[in-house]
């Protein structure tokens, strides 16, 4: 008979030695093996395991003992009584192994049923159990219930609770992040919130990234990562600011103050507007804050306005700005003159009126100065506006002139006004008359300016009308007021060395006088004007020597002084002695060369180097 007992373990959760199996084993017969076999045992190395080992994991090892025998050489699970689980492993050589991983918390034990056979043939079947320990095992992955949070957020906002299962049953998880978002989320228990120093912008970042770390009491951990999601929230505009908050008083509408800046965050840039415009002085223009009315200084040195930055979802934030008014020198206004007529004739300093302008600014002291004085006709004395130099409304005679006067402060800012000042004065004829120029060269061309004339009238409006009433036989003419040459040809210093001209000034009331003028005729270098060869034919043969012909000029500044140049001496056959006489130079010369004429050049020099240059003929006739 076969018997086999296996001792099973006190506990599942504890290892023990292993029960040996005692066989028992048939005689057999045609076998070199020993007629009867008492018992034999087979040991298996194990009986638990720890559950979740992996598929083809050792469970244990067969050791069978047989007096007598040679030994087993073969192991198979078999069908029987305790063959449960035997397709739960398999066996490879003397071991039995795994064929899928085993859960304590599904199955407590394995149950299979082993044949093994000798050498010789003997077999023996044995049931096994094995324990299949409990093992701590790491929690499944944990989840979120939640994965979005608005922006904004306070410090503690739920995102949402994590879970996670663990298969040993009544174990507890912990939860931490292995990766916070950079500091946006913190675990509180079970709950992933917002946390402190968060800055949940969904314009700057519309997700992060979370890892969440499941751990239970044993220590075994999981892990999943996250993605949070921030959502957008209608947030009021941030940020408001005026750049620039200075403004000089008395600025013209229109002048830029400062730059209006807000951010918002979700619509763009928000509509900026003024809840408070300091009366009506400001405006705003796109982002410019403008000056819109009155801004004065002494009035007041500042002004508040109120600002609204509004998006288009109606969120608006206000912010009040001091607007600071700076001082400006104000000009003075309203110059004004307290008399404007004067009779003549007056002296020097004769008051004409006084001058007075107001300034706004306090305190300020003001100093009159002439821009126009009529031509030096008047002159300022403080605030007095007086006569300068009475001779002057001599020259240029008017009922009226106009003067134009700066009030200035001193900061420099001025006032200016134009004053018509009435003149009243005796009736006299011109005074006098001049020329400044005396002196004219002989043959000087037409319109040659000779003197400036100019007359002189106490009382008249306008100048003098000048006139030329003797021209010195049509030499001269007057333009305007300027003597000038009317006949070149009659200007000969030779002929006569001056001339006389005769001027008349008359004024607007037709009172004239007359002043006559010697002008003064200087003599020029005259150019001869002709050169002249009394000359007689030559006869040849002739002789050295022998005066063909005399030369003579004309100079309109006389003989006197002239020089004679032959310029063309027919090739050396005639040569000039005697300072103006042409003769045969050399006879030989005329011979080897006859002709019926011969050609000579002469030129005549005056003393000042005017020149005249002609050519003749010397005509040849043969001796009989």
């Amino acid at each position: 008979m076969l018997f086999s007992w296996l001792r099973r373990p006190s506990s599942p959760t504890m290892y023990r030695k292993p029960a040996r199996t005692r066989l028992g084993l048939h005689s057999l017969e045609d076998r070199s093996v020993p007629a009867v076999i008492a018992t034999a045992t087979l040991d298996l190395s194990n009986d638990s395991i720890n559950e979740n080992l992996w598929t083809g994991a050792l469970i244990g090892t067969f050791s069978p003992h047989i007096p007598g025998a040679a030994g087993y050489t073969s192991y198979q699970l078999v069908s029987g009584a305790g063959d449960t689980n035997n397709g739960a492993v398999y066996v490879a050589g003397n071991q039995i192994r795994a064929t899928q991983r085993f859960d304590h918390e599904a199955l407590a034990s394995l149950s299979f049923r082993v044949k093994a056979t000798a050498l010789n043939g003997v077999n023996s079947e044995e049931q096994f159990t094995i324990a299949i320990n409990n093992v701590n095992e790491r929690p499944g992955a944990p989840s979120v219930s939640g994965q979005s949070v608005p922006e904004n957020s306070p410090v503690g906002t739920l995102v949402g609770l994590l879970s996670a299962t663990d298969p040993d049953v009544g174990d507890s998880i912990t939860y931490s992040l292995i990766n916070n978002g950079n500091g946006q989320f913190q675990v509180n228990g079970n709950r992933l919130e917002v946390a402190p120093g968060a800055n949940l912008n969904f314009e700057i970042q519309q997700n992060f990234y979370v890892r969440v770390k499941a751990t239970d009491l044993g220590g075994k951990s999981s892990y999943r990562g996250f993605l949070v999601n921030v959502t957008n929230e209608n947030e009021a505009p941030t940020g408001l600011e005026l750049y620039s908050s200075m403004v000089a008083e008395n600025s013209p509408v229109g002048t830029f103050v400062g730059t209006l800046a807000a951010v918002d965050p979700d619509f763009g840039a928000p509509t900026l507007s003024l809840l408070d415009n300091a009366g009506g002085r400001f405006r705003i223009t796109g982002t410019s804050l403008e000056v819109n009315g009155a801004i004065d200084f002494e009035a007041a040195p500042s002004y508040n306005v109120t600002v609204r930055a509004q998006d288009v979802g109606g969120m608006f934030s206000d912010r009040t700005f001091t607007i600071n008014v700076v001082n400006v020198n104000e000009a003075p206004t309203n110059l004004t003159l307290s008399n404007s007529s004067v009779s003549l004739p007056n002296p020097q300093g004769t008051l004409v009126g006084l001058l007075n302008a107001t300034d706004p600014d306090a305190g300020a002291s003001i100093g009159y100065t002439l821009t126009n004085n009529a031509a030096g006709k008047f002159q300022i004395n403080g605030n007095r506006l007086e006569i300068a130099d009475p001779s002057q409304f001599q020259w240029n005679k008017q009922p009226s002139y106009q003067v134009e006067v700066l009030a200035q402060d001193q900061f420099g800012g001025g006032v200016t006004n134009t004053f018509t000042i009435v003149v009243s004065a005796a009736i006299y004829a011109p005074s006098d008359i001049f020329l400044n120029g005396d002196t004219i060269s002989e043959n000087s061309q037409v319109g040659q300016y000779v003197g400036y004339v100019s007359a002189t009238d106490p009382d008249s409006y306008v100048h003098p009308t000048l006139t030329l009433i003797d021209n010195a036989g049509s030499r001269f003419a007057l333009v305007g007021q300027q003597l000038q040459v009317n006949n070149s040809a009659l200007l000969n210093f030779e002929n006569a060395s001056s001339h006389q001209v005769t001027i008349r000034a008359t004024d607007a009331e037709l009172q004239f006088i007359d002043r006559t003028f010697t002008i003064n005729v200087t003599n020029v270098n005259e150019t001869p004007t002709s050169l002249v060869l009394a000359a007689a034919p030559l006869t040849v043969p002739t002789t050295a020597g022998l005066i063909v012909g005399t030369l003579s000029a004309l100079d309109p500044d006389g003989p006197g002084g002239l020089i004679y140049i032959l310029t063309n001496n027919a090739s050396g056959k005639f040569q000039l002695v005697n300072g103006n006489q042409i003769a045969v130079a050399d006879p030989a010369l005329i011979a080897m060369d006859p002709q019926a004429t011969y050609n000579i050049g002469v030129l005549v020099l005056d003393p000042m180097g005017g020149v005249f240059e002609q050519s003749f003929t010397i005509n040849v006739v043969q001796a009989v």
